[in-house]
Formats: structure tokens, C-alpha cells, sequence
């Protein structure tokens, strides 16, 4: 039996969206990787000489993350961009980026975690003016079936965090690759100048039900429960001694 040309249209419709993209966008590439801590020194000036001189500059800037709470803490992430997948095929490769990071970085490494594409919702997100020394990551798993929640969830959140007022900054990453078991489907993230920003507290509800309602938080919150299976927090703290020098506007 020949299939109807119009399912066949509407499959083309569905699939053709997941390529055709706009090549303006944010997006960062990250590489979770384990220290040996006996050589910390050497893996500290080998890593900052590598990103200095083969990742100053933009698309390709390279900054180096410590994870600083969590079952990673103490594990590095080695963060390149903003770069968009067109960019990626330019990337440093000849001319001895490889060689140096497999000769000078890699045998200081004791272990590597996945190396994840995550690109920023710039409708939803509130970036942040400045780049900050700290950023609190929120990353959650979407339960099974549930995706369809996501649209109207990340919205709500969007408009709550955007009434939040001048200097509130809040940003979404979806992570660009299906991940299986592994979950990390998006993360929030929110810019920190030091530990004793945790301590000013959260008018997140607050700007919610000032916005919907005092009686749609709870519906909100059921929603969230149902449609996430996971969530866990980390806390990045920039490492200048092996990141390369803030790119120039």
C-alpha cells in the first residue's frame, strides 16, 4: 500500500524544522573533565597556555569552569563559545591545537565526561548584562512523554523571571543532542558575583502569583513534579589561571 503524498508532506513539515535554524544563536560547548590532582600545577599552566593561544578569540574563546558542590565537585568544565555548529566546522584543529591538547592536557586528566552542546532560548532568557565570576546551574531531566508540558511551563517561568526587574538576569539552555539515560535536558542558569548572593533569597513565588495568581502556584508546582522526573543543582566558579583572556568587543 503506497503511502498518501500528504502524510508524506506532513512527515517533510515535522522533520524539516530540526535542520533548517537560523544560524544567529548562542550556544556553548562543554567538556566535563577530571584533574589529576597530583600534577595540578602542570595541568593548570598547560591548560591556560593551550586556551591562550588557541582559544583567545571568538567564536572559539575558551573558558575553564571548576565544579565547585555536587558528586563533580572538584572536576573541571572546559567551556568553548558562543559558537554555532556552522563555526564548529572552523575550529581549531591543524596547526598544533590537537597535538598540544592531546600531549599537554590530556595525560593530566583522569577521566572525561560527556561533551554536551547547549544553546540559550534567547525569547525566554534574561542573560546578564556582565559576565560574572560564578553561575548557578539548575539542570532537569523531562520525565518520559512529557515534553508537551515544556512549552507552557518555560513560559510561565520566562514572564516570572522577566518582571523580576532591572538586574534580575535568568537564562535557558536546551541541551542540542538526545541524551538517553543520561537526562540533562536543560538547564537554567543564573549569574553569581560570590557565595553570599545565596543568601539574599528567591521572590520567585512571589513574582509568579503576582502574575497568575495566588492559586495557580499549586498547579504550577504539580505540573513541574509531573513533568520533570530529575533535577540537580551545580555551581561553577570561573578559573582565570587556565582560562584565555576575556575576548574584546
Amino acid at each position: 500500500m503506497k503511502t498518501p503524498f500528504k502524510w508524506i508532506l506532513a512527515g517533510l513539515i515535522l522533520i524539516l524544522p530540526l535542520w533548517i535554524v537560523a544560524q544567529d544563536y548562542v550556544q556553548y560547548e562543554t567538556i566535563y573533565l577530571k584533574p589529576d590532582t597530583k600534577h595540578l600545577g602542570t595541568l593548570q599552566a598547560n591548560m591556560k597556555a593551550h586556551n591562550d593561544k588557541y582559544h583567545s578569540d571568538a567564536p572559539y574563546h575558551a573558558n575553564v569552569w571548576q565544579v565547585s558542590n555536587g558528586p563533580k565537585a572538584g572536576w573541571l568544565v572546559w567551556a568553548m563559545g558562543p559558537c554555532t555548529f556552522s563555526e564548529n566546522d572552523g575550529r581549531p584543529g591543524e596547526g598544533g591545537h590537537d597535538e598540544d591538547w592531546a600531549n599537554n592536557v590530556m595525560p593530566y586528566i583522569t577521566d572525561m565526561g560527556s561533551i554536551e552542546y547547549w544553546r540559550r532560548d534567547d525569547d525566554l532568557s534574561v542573560p546578564p548584562d556582565n559576565p560574572t565570576p560564578m553561575i548557578y546551574i539548575r539542570f532537569w531531566e523531562v520525565r518520559p512523554n512529557k515534553g508537551f508540558l515544556m512549552g507552557d511551563l518555560w513560559e510561565k517561568i520566562s514572564e516570572t523571571h522577566k518582571s523580576m526587574g532591572e538586574g534580575h538576569a535568568w537564562s535557558l539552555f536546551e541541551n542540542e543532542f538526545r541524551q538517553g539515560d543520561l537526562g540533562r535536558h536543560f538547564a537554567e542558569t543564573w549569574p553569581m558575583n560570590g557565595w553570599s548572593d545565596l543568601d539574599q533569597g528567591n521572590n520567585f513565588r512571589a513574582a509568579f502569583e503576582k502574575i497568575y495568581g495566588e492559586a495557580a502556584w499549586t498547579p504550577f508546582f504539580r505540573t513541574m513534579n509531573e513533568a520533570f522526573v530529575n533535577s540537580y543543582d551545580e555551581i561553577w566558579t570561573l578559573m582565570p589561571g587556565m582560562s584565555a583572556p576575556p575576548p574584546e568587543n
